[in-house]
């Protein structure tokens, strides 16, 4: 899907990235996923294609027409924002002191994990799509795919809401239109607050899918939670909400 995308808006040319190069490092990242209920390659193609269908509305299509940078970091953050998911949360690798929870010291610890991982993988010869990029143009879109990873950790939903009502008071108070600055660094900081929501509504977005669709992916999360319900009684740990597959309500 990442490679059809990239092929329909020109993103191979326009940005300087090996089609051959991406396509092995998209393989591996699909091949990356494990076989779990819900957070594996199904979902990440999920993901993917929503976030392509916010790219299209009017409010990203002329800002990623004039930086192709953008669309293309959407799409690598979108198909590598749940990289080698374990099938257990944030919090179960807190409680339980995994290796992932001590080596990002509890913070966004799997979101942290997903976009690391994804990075190192391009750090290999045969997959680093962003060789032949400037060095300017290699850290903008690490700082953006990390940025928009992150922007999914849940623990952070808040604080996300909390920076779009800001920017919109701002807006509203100085009658700023989102992304028509002259100066170019406002325009990507709206750029780049925008997309970490149409991510993160990507990647919770199952529920507005057709009914049969929200019930597959309902019935799947619940797998995933009752699992995790389960490592959680072996390992005396606090059982979380909705993981004990005892007590469930869902029909």
């Amino acid at each position: 899907l990442v490679l059809k995308l990239c092929e329909k808006e020109d993103l191979f040319a326009r940005c300087h990235v090996n089609k051959w190069t991406m396509g092995r490092f998209i393989t591996k990242i699909e091949d990356g996923y494990h076989d779990i209920p819900y957070h594996n390659k199904i979902h990440a193609a999920d993901v993917v294609q929503s976030v392509h269908f916010f790219l299209q509305s009017s409010t990203f299509r002329d800002i990623c027409q004039k930086f192709p940078l953008l669309r293309l970091s959407a799409y690598i953050a979108a198909a590598v924002h749940d990289f080698r998911h374990p099938g257990t949360n944030n919090e179960f690798q807190k409680n339980l002191a995994s290796e992932d929870a001590l080596t990002y010291n509890d913070i966004s610890v799997l979101e942290n994990m997903h976009v690391s991982q994804a990075f190192k993988l391009m750090r290999t010869s045969d997959c680093n799509i962003f060789e032949s990029f400037t060095r300017e143009d290699r850290s903008f879109v690490r700082k953006l795919i990390i940025k928009l990873v992150l922007a999914t950790d849940m623990s952070k939903h808040s604080d996300s809401l909390r920076e779009l009502n800001r920017k919109l008071q701002y807006k509203t108070s100085t009658k700023k239109k989102w992304m028509k600055s002259e100066d170019p660094k406002d325009v990507l900081s709206d750029a780049e607050l925008l997309l970490s929501m149409a991510i993160k509504c990507s990647d919770l977005s199952n529920p507005c899918r057709p009914k049969k669709m929200m019930l597959e992916w309902s019935g799947r999360i619940n797998q995933e939670f009752w699992k995790q319900g389960d490592l959680e009684k072996i390992h005396s740990l606090p059982v979380g909400p909705g993981h004990d597959r005892t007590n469930s309500n869902v029909p």
